[in-house]
């Protein structure tokens, strides 16, 4: 995975890149072309080894998931356009709200990581993606986050935005007569 102007990339691995002891667990790296450097994305900040794997693998159209235009899927909708902002998963936890014990999503913007996952949640939570912007990020789960969540267990993807809220709801005057209704069912 890597920004489009090749300035950054990602990448995994199980060996001891940095002064973090990864203790034999994948981590999450990051290459900046530009000067050269490299730095753990997923390597918390507690000097204590890790204890447990982090990935960035984003595949959210295989778990039944449809998001905006302009995501990416796959390793690339990972990281941001700029390379500024790195989606991972680990089953570490590398935030006092991690609680579960499961695997929880976790943005790493500029060095500082934060939980995106509940982190209290019963099942694991997966990365889906990152927009080009690093405005919206996306992670996909079986727990029930949102009391409209009525599908009993299923996935679903939900969105973590700057400002967080949900989108403004289709005027009713936009869905009158035969093509508004057709129209405003396509986008519900």
């Amino acid at each position: 995975a890597g920004t489009p102007d090749g300035r950054s990339f990602l990448f995994e691995s199980y060996e001891r890149l940095t002064s973090f002891d990864n203790a034999g667990h994948q981590e999450v790296y990051r290459f900046k072309t530009s000067d050269g450097s490299l730095s753990c994305i997923s390597c918390g900040s507690d000097p204590s080894p890790a204890s447990g794997d982090a990935s960035i693998l984003a595949n959210p159209v295989s778990r039944g998931g449809f998001l905006p235009d302009g995501y990416q899927g796959g390793r690339a909708g990972t990281i941001s356009g700029d390379g500024s902002q790195v989606l991972f998963e680990t089953t570490e936890a590398l935030a006092p709200a991690d609680v579960n014990g499961r695997e929880d999503v976790y943005l790493n913007s500029d060095g500082d990581v934060s939980l995106i996952s509940t982190g209290t949640g019963e099942f694991d939570s997966d990365v889906a993606g990152i927009t080009p912007d690093g405005t919206n990020v996306f992670f996909s789960t079986r727990s029930s986050l949102v009391k409209q969540d009525i599908d009993e267990g299923g996935s679903d993807i939900y969105d973590a935005r700057i400002g967080g809220g949900f989108p403004a709801p289709v005027a009713a005057s936009a869905c009158e007569g035969e093509i508004g209704r057709a129209s405003c069912r396509e986008r519900v």
